[in-house]
């Protein structure tokens, strides 16, 4: 959680941001596989993903090609709401729940698992 915390402290998030605005799919999933690390450790690191600008650009990801950006932003997602109620709310009123629905007519499995999980 330290080396979490000292990355927001540093500013790395809108750093993160940035890289999900690039083309390649693979920058992208790298960004957000570190802007779920970040906010894995708590709920005050959840809150700083979730605030930094990051989710609308995650709903955008949803809607990439890429199946490993899909299955890596559903988790990321999964890992900033399981903070609880008031990080739901966060996702719920940036439309991330709502974007994510269309998820499940998808064929590949990964990305349904990681969308309702078991």
């Amino acid at each position: 959680a330290d080396a979490a915390r000292q990355a927001v402290e540093l500013h790395a998030l809108p750093v993160l941001c940035e890289r999900l605005e690039l083309i390649d799919p693979n920058a992208k999933a790298d960004a957000v596989w570190c802007l779920a690390a970040i906010a894995r450790h708590d709920a005050s690191l959840a809150n700083a993903v979730a605030q930094s600008g990051a989710l609308p650009l995650l709903t955008l990801c949803f809607k990439e090609p890429s199946l490993p950006l899909k299955r890596i932003s559903l988790s990321a997602v999964g890992v900033i709401a399981q903070h609880g109620p008031d990080q739901a709310s966060l996702l719920l009123e940036a439309g991330l729940v709502a974007a994510a629905l269309p998820l499940l007519k998808q064929r590949d499995q990964l990305v349904r698992r990681r969308l309702v999980p078991r």
